[in-house]
């Protein structure tokens, strides 16, 4: 949720009907609304239906620092 806020804000900064016309702020903001539903529908999938978020950030970590060490061996 706070990233839509931020980023909604940035719309409502600089995507201003003023510079860009009618039609191209609403365009953004509709843009900006299905990334947030699709995000969330996505994180909702994976806690509910896959390993859960914190199991995927773990593994990330690992497939991460496990890269770092066979790179610097």
């Amino acid at each position: 949720m706070h990233s839509h806020w931020g980023l909604e804000a940035i719309i409502v900064d600089y995507v201003r009907p003023i510079v860009f016309g009618t039609i191209m702020p609403k365009v953004a903001t509709l843009m900006l609304n299905l990334l947030s539903i699709a995000t969330l529908t996505g994180l909702l999938l994976l806690i509910y239906n896959g390993p859960g978020l914190t199991k995927v950030i773990k593994q990330m970590w690992a497939v991460s620092s496990s890269k770092t060490k066979t790179k610097t061996d």
